[in-house]
């Protein structure tokens, strides 16, 4: 079993939350579930930290995302890591560079090959190849939208605190 640590997640508005669910649902519908980490929305992890810190890092996202405005971002990829993860990655824009920069300071793992994207499907390799063309005919690009920094305690997965951030100024 892993070790308990504090995940900040970028979480985000209930359209792009949609769009992620449609292909779930496709995903579902052919069999496929998988093993993520339930009890946890989509999201975009920014950084994993140590249990010791949970107090700072509250601090730390109050700061932030009284300062911050929601974030666009594009996902119009989809990718993998090894065989047995399927994701889609957003585009790595401005502002979700400044999110991150903003609050991956001082992470367990520094992220500086950090790969921003979104989990679609945790399973063995067999599965996942399953799933490639499913999610292939199902995904279209879009454009999602950051509304939320959430910070949750693992394993077992519980949501500590969660943070809007500031409306657009358009």
């Amino acid at each position: 079993m892993e070790e308990k640590a504090l995940y900040v997640i970028a979480e985000f508005d209930e359209v792009t939350c949609e769009k992620l669910k449609h292909i779930e649902k496709k995903l579902r519908k052919n069999g496929i579930f998988g093993r993520q980490t339930a009890g946890i929305p989509y999201h975009i992890t920014i950084g994993k930290y140590s249990i010791d810190r949970e107090i700072e890092i509250r601090r730390l996202l109050a700061d932030v995302c009284k300062r911050t405005e929601k974030v666009d971002v594009c996902f119009n990829t989809i990718g993998m890591f090894g065989s047995e993860v399927l994701f889609l990655k957003p585009d790595k824009c401005i502002g979700l560079k400044k999110l991150h920069r903003s609050l991956a300071k001082g992470c367990i793992k520094e992220h500086t090959d950090w790969v921003p994207h979104t989990t679609l499907l945790i399973d063995v390799a067999e599965v996942v190849q399953k799933a490639i063309p499913i999610v292939e005919n199902t995904f279209e690009p879009f454009i999602g939208r950051i509304n939320s920094i959430s910070l949750y305690e693992l394993f077992p997965a519980q949501l500590v605190e969660k943070v809007e951030l500031k409306e657009l100024n358009l």
